[in-house]
């Protein structure tokens, strides 16, 4: 557990975030190791996922893609089951949350030529003058980004130009090479198993 967000490695044990605890939303972070962003890590995430929803509920979901990411085409259990994929290198990440959503978003600290122009025409000018004047553009950029997709991701909305993105409790995980974000639309006060 680093920075306060507990994560899962695949295929360890994962507990089960769909067993209700009353009104509180909750969720699991699920770290799958050797998992590059292609169609065959895809397949691998989704069938991953698949398989641990099929464990915990005994029923097989679909998971189906929408606008602003998967989602499976039917409840499971009692409660709305929120799903949120992200990948970095060769890393995939699941966030699944019972009751509530979630958004997770892993970002390379590696700068890039047009970082200050995708900053300025997605990001907060404060987000902005913090990654012109940083000392580590790549990092700054990072964690902003994170924050930003995975925020707009927990609320399901889609990621463009002027989509602003709302007020969201967040929660970072650090490595050298990347940064993950975890968001919950604010005051949700959703437990990570």
């Amino acid at each position: 557990m680093i920075s306060g967000v507990p994560i899962h490695i695949w295929p360890s044990p994962i507990p089960n975030p769909l067993v209700s605890s009353g009104p509180q939303p909750q969720a699991i972070l699920l770290e799958i190791p050797d998992t590059p962003r292609s169609a065959a890590g895809r397949a691998k995430t989704r069938g991953i996922l698949n398989t641990l929803l099929e464990h915990w509920t005994g029923t097989t979901a679909l998971l189906i893609e929408t606008p602003t990411g998967p989602a499976l085409d039917r409840p499971v259990g009692e409660n709305s089951v929120s799903i949120s994929i992200t990948y970095c290198g060769s890393t995939a990440w699941i966030g699944l949350c019972s009751g509530g959503t979630i958004g997770i978003d892993a970002v390379s600290c590696a700068p890039f030529p047009e970082l200050l122009e995708v900053a300025s025409l997605y990001l907060t000018e404060q987000d902005t003058a913090q990654i012109r004047h940083s000392k580590n553009p790549g990092r700054t950029f990072a964690e902003a980004w994170a924050r930003y997709e995975a925020t707009v991701k927990c609320h399901q909305l889609p990621i463009n130009e002027t989509q602003q993105a709302p007020e969201s409790d967040v929660l970072f995980h650090e490595s050298p090479d990347w940064i993950l974000c975890v968001a919950f639309p604010k005051n949700t006060n959703a437990r990570l198993l």
